[in-house]
């Protein structure tokens, strides 16, 4: 109930803003996969250093 009314808050203030949505979440979406790529490379690299 509490995280459905901070979700209807952000989206007025988008709404407000007017802002693109996709170009809004696409840098956000382009940091999240850099991270994940790189704790992905890290942790196989891990695994190899540890076998």
């Amino acid at each position: 109930m509490y995280l459905l009314q901070i979700i209807l808050i952000v989206a007025k203030i988008f709404g407000f803003i007017k802002a693109p949505w996709l170009l809004v979440l696409l840098p956000l979406w382009l940091v999240i996969g850099f991270f994940a790529i790189v704790y992905y490379i890290g942790n196989r690299d891990h695994r190899e250093f540890i076998d």
